[in-house]
This record gives C-alpha cells, sequence and structure tokens, in this order.
C-alpha cells in the first residue's frame, strides 16, 4: 500500500496537545481511499481530522 500526500497546506490554527499555532493539513491518498490528517510542526502530533471532530463535538 503506497501513501503519498497530494496537499500540503498550513493552518492558522493552534495544536490541542501545544496550544502553538503549527498545524498542518495533510490530505493523504492510499489507493481509492483518501484521509484528512492533521498534524503538528512543534510537538509532533498527528491526528484524523474525523476523530479530532469526534472528540470536539461529543457532549
Amino acid at each position: 500500500m503506497t501513501q503519498r500526500y497530494s496537499i500540503r497546506k498550513e493552518l492558522l490554527a493552534d495544536c490541542p496537545n501545544c496550544r502553538q499555532p503549527s498545524l498542518i493539513l495533510l490530505k493523504s491518498i492510499s489507493g481509492k481511499q483518501s484521509e484528512d490528517l492533521l498534524a503538528c510542526k512543534s510537538c509532533k502530533l498527528v491526528i484524523f481530522s474525523d476523530d479530532l471532530k469526534k472528540k470536539l463535538f461529543t457532549v
């Protein structure tokens, strides 16, 4: 399975882990599936964007 990143975009958002404004949006393509990852340049946190949405919007 090959994985490549088609888009790497710097965001103006704070990392939920270290609170530094250094998040990067990575769109990964693996075969026919594509997933969005959020990565932090300072603390090296990597999380799927769907997982972060679940954590933010749960009651």
